[in-house]
């Protein structure tokens, strides 16, 4: 009964912030990976950065803008299937 109706309601606020933060996260590795000498993305694109590389440079920003918008997506498909006021087939007549 409390995982139905309370953790519903609860888990809003969280896919919100965890959307979010995976943004800061993933802006975040060009710090963490220069910083600990890691490889990845975040180096990936330092590095293009520093040569002027501008189309590798490009592809890793295009790949980092890719993860965050489908996270958000994945967050709002997740609001509607955890708010059920959201699924309303005709919702400008509700707003007037």
């Amino acid at each position: 009964m409390i995982l139905r109706h309370v953790l519903r309601n609860a888990l809003l606020p969280t896919i919100t912030a965890a959307a979010t933060q995976l943004g800061y996260m993933i802006g975040g590795l060009v710090v963490v990976e220069t910083l600990f000498h890691y490889q990845g993305i975040g180096s990936l694109i330092y590095n293009a950065a520093q040569a002027k590389d501008f189309p590798m440079l490009e592809a890793g920003v295009l790949t980092i803008g890719m993860i965050y918008t489908a996270a958000n997506l994945i967050a709002d498909a997740l609001y509607v299937v955890l708010n059920p006021r959201l699924r309303t087939a005709d919702s400008s007549k509700d707003s007037q």
